[in-house]
């Protein structure tokens, strides 16, 4: 399930400090029971002097609310690449069972049919409690 909202310009295109907001369900495997929920916000920085195609550089943050707490990844990335590859984000934080985590999160592309799915390995350092 994706739900998406994009703030443009009048000409259609996305510009500087344009957001595109787009919320996905996680689950343990494709197509399972949804046991959370990604909401992607992509902030475009008009940099596209230095992308090889059309599109701007993106900075992307995700907030992924899962039933131990949440966890926050950021990406900054040129967005021509970032669809035709697998993803690669950093792990900035977290709530609950996730506070103070960081690491890394990749995100592979995986077939499901029209609809766009990753399957996520992260590997994370969260602090012990103080």
């Amino acid at each position: 399930r994706m739900i998406k909202k994009e703030s443009t310009n009048k000409s259609g295109k996305p510009e500087l400090g344009a957001i595109t907001v787009v919320a996905f369900s996680i689950s343990n495997e494709l197509n399972g029971p949804q046991i959370g929920l990604a909401i992607s916000r992509r902030l475009d920085l008009a940099l596209t002097d230095i992308t090889p195609g059309p599109n701007s550089m993106m900075e992307t943050a995700v907030t992924n609310f899962l039933p131990d707490g949440t966890l926050v990844t950021l990406q900054v990335t040129d967005y021509d690449s970032e669809k035709m590859a697998d993803l690669s984000r950093a792990v900035v934080g977290g709530t609950g069972k996730y506070m103070g985590a960081n690491g890394t999160c990749m995100f592979k592309r995986v077939e499901d049919g029209e609809r766009p799915a990753y399957k996520a390995n992260c590997k994370l350092e969260v602090p012990c409690g103080k």
